[in-house]
């Protein structure tokens, strides 16, 4: 997976607590990426990681 401070990824996950959408999550924000996230979740882990939402 190739993501740089140019990135943009769009995340949509009903709870937003799966292991494979945190382990992408937080490689596209260690590069420096923009994650954009859809959750139905308010308390969830997407949330937590301050992404717009």
């Amino acid at each position: 997976m190739l993501s740089n401070k140019d990135s943009v990824a769009i995340v949509i996950s009903y709870s937003g607590e799966e292991q494979e959408i945190k382990r992408i999550v937080n490689y596209i924000k260690q590069k420096e990426g923009t994650v954009i996230a859809v959750t139905s979740i308010n308390d969830s882990y997407l949330r937590k990681m301050q992404i717009i939402v």
